[in-house]
């Protein structure tokens, strides 16, 4: 029999929504400066040169970091100012002053258009980030936007599929791994029938999740 087991009870497991973050807050717009707005992508910070932006409650930022943070190939054309961004089933498409995009040939209208700014291309965060299947969220109290990137694991047999958001490391192996060798491994040490875990994920270093196969 196939059990999830998701208590601390059974397999000291450790479950928290870390993943999930403090909730989604809508962006507000703001007279002072927008210089600090900071985005980070999966605990990792996103460099711009020039700095992210608050338009009618929409963020927008320099599109080539994004776009490649997102794992979004590049293409530019000049005469028709178009940014395109593509990776696998994906297929972005924006241009300048319009504020009609398109995912995979579906028009999608814009709160706010893509705009030249000092040079360079800004774009809508949130939409680029959900059009390829990122969460999204903003800390108004530290000026922070947050994705999550979308992650799909399975284990070795191809039998547990799990989808999980943010910065999941899969621990496959658990069991043929010494804790004194890794210590990413230290607090699976104590869970017991470790030989069953079929998938075994953590995020950071406080959350765990086991999946588990009953003999």
């Amino acid at each position: 029999m196939i059990n999830i087991l998701i208590n601390t009870a059974r397999l000291l497991l450790i479950v928290t929504l870390l993943f999930i973050g403090p909730g989604i807050v809508p962006v507000k717009a703001s007279n002072s400066s927008d210089n600090n707005i900071r985005v980070i992508l999966d605990a990792n910070l996103i460099s711009f040169s020039k700095p992210p932006y608050i338009e009618n409650s929409t963020t927008l930022v320099q599109f080539r970091p994004i776009f490649e943070s997102l794992g979004l190939e590049v293409s530019w054309d000049k005469f028709t100012r178009t940014v395109k961004g593509s990776k696998q089933g994906v297929l972005i498409e924006l241009q300048i002053d319009n504020p009609v995009a398109k995912v995979n040939g579906k028009p999608i209208t814009l709160s706010v258009a893509p705009k030249l700014k000092d040079g360079h291309t800004f774009v809508p965060l949130r939409f680029i980030s959900e059009s390829v299947d990122s969460k999204v969220e903003w800390d108004d109290s530290s000026r922070t936007v947050v994705i999550y990137s979308k992650n799909n694991y399975a284990s070795a047999d191809g039998k547990f599929h799990f989808t999980a958001y943010g910065l999941w490391r899969n621990m496959a192996g658990l069991d043929k791994i010494k804790s004194e060798d890794d210590e990413r491994v230290q607090d699976f040490v104590s869970v017991e029938d470790v030989e069953n875990i079929q998938l075994a994920l953590r995020y950071f270093n406080y959350t765990m999740l086991f999946i588990s196969a009953e003999p």
